[in-house]
């Protein structure tokens, strides 16, 4: 492995924190390189959603970021690392004070692998409209249903157990049946609005009609997407945890 900490960590790259990355449920914060340390291995990074804590509880802990080589094909690297402080009034310059979290790495850099464990809900600045095609049938955003949290494998979302006074049909539906999926993610760049489509193969992977009285919550799972589309979905979520993050920060200061 010819990358070094250097190289890949270096101030303004976006990361992702990863806690416990071989459990069945890895847990993935977005955050952005302050500053480093290099000769003490040490990063300083912006404070996550949810908050990392002095107590925060985990196994192992990782600090990734995504590269792409001489092919243009993308992988994930990182470090194991560990919370060495926390600063809530970190200078980021004269006048600018943020959270920020100290994490020491250690080991060599290796090839992760936590594509299922990334998850966002949609808001304000990054938006998701989608449409379901199902046995010649449309169900679409707003109307038939809602979306509660998008990842690179899947989407949620929530299922209104009776429309126009009648049971909804969708949630008729059987687990493991396929159909096609179409979403629209939306969200400003340098002051323009920018839509981009992802349509894709999935199925319904489960249906929890406990979720609440007047809904059900349905998990879709992606199975044929195109590695542009992939690539798409991707960059869509992780920005939009990053944008969490400056939300929040601008909301604490």
């Amino acid at each position: 492995m010819t990358d070094s900490p250097e190289k890949l960590f270096s101030p303004g790259r976006g990361i992702d924190v990863v806690f416990n990355l071989n459990s069945l449920s890895p847990l993935v914060r977005a955050s952005i390189i302050y500053d480093a340390t290099y000769t003490k291995n040490e990063l300083i990074i912006a404070q996550t959603t949810p908050r990392i804590l002095p107590n925060t509880s985990f196994d192992e802990m990782h600090v990734t970021t995504l590269v792409i080589g001489e092919k243009r094909e993308k992988k994930r690297l990182g470090l194991k690392c560990k919370i060495s402080g926390i600063s809530r009034d970190y200078a980021l310059s004269k006048d600018t004070k943020e959270e920020a979290v100290f994490i020491e790495y250690m080991g060599k850099i290796s090839e992760v692998n936590i594509r299922s464990a990334f998850r966002m809900s949609p808001g304000k600045n990054y938006s998701i409209f989608a449409k379901i095609i199902l046995k010649d049938r449309e169900y679409t955003f707003g109307k038939d249903f809602s979306i509660l949290d998008l990842s690179i494998t899947g989407i949620g979302i929530v299922v209104p157990k009776k429309t126009a006074d009648r049971a909804n049909p969708l949630l008729k539906t059987e687990t493991g049946t396929t159909f096609t999926l179409g979403m629209a993610l939306k969200h400003s760049e340098d002051e323009k609005v920018i839509i981009e489509k992802v349509a894709c193969i999935a199925s319904i992977a489960r249906i929890n009609t406990h979720f609440n009285e007047n809904a059900a919550l349905v998990g879709l799972q992606f199975l044929k997407m195109k590695p542009e589309s992939e690539e798409i979905l991707s960059r869509f979520i992780h920005h939009a945890q990053l944008d969490q993050i400056r939300q929040l920060n601008r909301y604490q200061s």
